[in-house]
């Protein structure tokens, strides 16, 4: 019965859910990848911050035109934009979004997307993903590299328009964790952030809790987006979803929204408490994957980039 329960429960969740807008690789952009060897350390080699590829997304008429962007730097951005190189099989479709949310005119000017993988593998037993995203030295080397050397990079590269007020971080999970750490390291950079089911640990909770008036101090204005899917009152997060188990392999965790709750919500009466502005959403049912985060990814797009924000 159990089972027979669980297969009704996953029906009904694919048959209710909306479905993730068709997938068209990087929608009417393009992605490049960039002139330099954008992520290989000789100071640090390639125990603590091994070389990756970088790619970037390239909006529509950027070849064709004079202007300058905004930009989005994504963290775990293997799983931005393309279902071939997410984990899942699934990405969060960002390309696509972006070209709907500019052909419907709810955006005037999109951002350049600069898409960062983590890393892969460990070291002595801890993925090395955790130590660059999570509350470790790593971290803050990590976001250091971006803010210092990544970014003039990018910003020699493309015609991009580098200040703060246009400039974003943007992660999934600990990636939020580690794009919130990227403007409260370097707020002087970075002016804008979106945390998709963010997994915020103690040491910048704890952070934020004693100093977040510093942050006002250095940048008085950043445009903050944080959501969080799992259970409410009134919804569940199904143990099952049909589309998100047949279709690719994406794994769901249903449970993981509802257990980062408690942080999410610390973390907005921190700003609260602080007087920083932020928008928070509520996915309601939500789970914690690329699927999920897909049918909701035009909302801090349009937070962030919106032409009525």
């Amino acid at each position: 019965m159990l089972i027979k329960r669980i297969f009704e429960i996953g029906v009904l969740t694919a048959l209710s859910e909306p479905s993730a807008p068709p997938f068209d690789g990087a929608g009417s952009g393009t992605i490049v990848k960039p002139a330099n060897d954008v992520f290989n350390r000789d100071l640090f080699g390639s125990i603590l911050l091994p070389s990756r590829e970088v790619k970037v997304w390239c909006p529509p008429g950027y070849d064709t035109s004079t202007q300058h962007y905004p930009v989005l730097y994504c963290h775990d951005g293997q799983n931005a934009m393309e279902d071939n190189t997410s984990w899942t099989g699934h990405s969060w479709r960002l390309g696509v979004a972006l070209t709907r949310l500019l052909e419907r005119g709810e955006i005037e000017r999109p951002p350049i997307v600069v898409m960062i993988p983590n890393d892969s593998g460990g070291v002595a037993g801890l993925r090395r993903r955790h130590m660059e995203y999570g509350d470790s030295p790593w971290a803050h080397m990590y976001v250091d590299y971006v803010a210092k050397e990544l970014k003039p990079m990018i910003d020699s590269e493309f015609r991009t328009l580098s200040g703060p007020e246009h400039t974003s971080a943007m992660g999934t999970s600990l990636g939020g964790q580690a794009s919130f750490l990227s403007l409260w390291r370097h707020p002087d950079v970075f002016g804008n952030v979106a945390c998709l089911s963010p997994a915020f640990q103690g040491q910048l909770l704890a952070d934020v809790a004693l100093n977040a008036q510093r942050l006002r101090d250095i940048y008085p204005t950043p445009r903050i987006y944080i959501d969080n899917g799992g259970d409410t009152e009134e919804t569940t997060v199904p143990l099952f979803a049909l589309e998100d188990h047949l279709l690719n392999w994406n794994p769901g965790y249903w449970w993981l929204d509802t257990q980062l709750q408690p942080g999410v919500d610390l973390m907005c009466q921190l700003l609260d408490r602080h007087e920083v502005g932020y928008r928070f959403h509520k996915e309601a049912g939500g789970r914690h994957n690329e699927r999920a985060w897909s049918l909701r990814i035009e909302q801090p797009m349009l937070h962030l980039y919106g032409s009525k924000r």
